[in-house]
């Protein structure tokens, strides 16, 4: 293989490489689920408000959240509860008098909250609350669940005259089964690729390992092959000649009494053989093979001679 040869070889083994990665950015990244439709409440109210602070957040990873209002909690829990409706979040509370009042709890709203000039409130008020939920179908993508966690993490986190700091998250609740990406997410956050890649690589190697590590292998064997396939192809261009070199010799061995034309055919051959070889074009690291050939050469063309003798005797 010429120089030329072998660049050419590199060249179109990165651009397959290249047109690869390409094929699997275009194909496999609009795969990737790119929106989260939320049902929040009614326009202007608390929850929508939360809902449009998750929106910029979510922006970041490049997911857009598709805010749909409505009438309150009630709403929204019959829009997830519907497994063909297009809602995959929302804020509901639970039926607290069915429920046995598991979400309601006692707040105080603090005295001087709302003005401190004018003692207003003049004395804290006790408040009888509430807890609102962030719920999501069991179909929303794993992935996207930890990019909404993360949202409401960081509009929720902190703390206010009703909420004290950590309350949030609060995954004691009865009403609804936390999902196995909450434990984890709020365990040990997001997982390791997606705090390190763009959301849509992270989640495509995460949800498509075992696809990807077969093509992986397949492509490492494939690197490791060529150098082994190049060499293949370099010994076999030198092997012919040495199976023409061995059919000659075998017929000198096998041939007692030459004629002289016999022998004007054998040098003929073995020149032939040898002018060949020395027009053979392979990388420098290959130049002992070519030269082990030519000894070869030389082998036989010493037989040629020894039988040229006899003759002449």
């Amino acid at each position: 293989m010429t120089p030329r040869q072998r660049r050419l070889l590199i060249v179109g083994a990165l651009l397959l490489l290249a047109a690869l990665g390409w094929a699997l950015t275009i194909v496999l990244k609009p795969a990737i689920q790119r929106t989260i439709v939320i049902t929040t409440g009614a326009d202007k109210g608390i929850y929508l408000g939360f809902a449009e602070r998750y929106a910029p957040i979510l922006k970041r990873d490049g997911i857009a959240l598709d805010i749909r209002s409505s009438s309150g909690s009630v709403e929204n829990y019959e829009r997830l509860k519907d497994p063909d409706s297009e809602y995959e979040a929302g804020f509901t509370q639970a039926d607290a008098l069915v429920q046995k009042f598991p979400s309601l709890s006692k707040i105080v709203f603090p005295r001087a909250s709302t003005s401190i000039v004018n003692d207003l409130p003049q004395a804290d008020v006790t408040l009888l609350a509430a807890t609102a939920l962030l719920v999501s179908k069991d179909t929303l993508h794993p992935a996207l669940v930890y990019l909404l966690l993360e949202a409401a993490r960081s509009v929720h986190g902190g703390d206010d005259y009703f909420t004290p700091l950590g309350t949030f998250p609060n995954l004691n609740t009865s009403e609804f089964p936390v999902s196995d990406e909450s434990t984890r997410y709020f365990k040990s956050g997001r997982p390791f690729l997606q705090r390190y890649l763009p959301f849509w690589l992270a989640s495509f190697i995460e949800r498509r390992l075992l696809i990807l590590l077969p093509f992986m292998a397949l492509l490492l064997g494939l690197l490791q092959a060529l150098p082994r396939m190049a060499r293949a192809r370099i010994k076999n261009r030198l092997v012919v000649w040495y199976r023409e070199i061995k059919a000659l010799e075998d017929e000198i061995w096998t041939n007692a009494q030459p004629t002289p034309s016999q022998i004007a055919q054998w040098r003929d051959e073995i020149e032939n053989i040898d002018a060949h070889a020395s027009r053979i074009r392979i990388p420098d690291r290959y130049f002992e093979d070519v030269y082990a050939l030519k000894q070869a050469i030389g082998v036989v063309r010493d037989r040629i001679a020894q039988a040229a003798a006899k003759v002449k005797a």
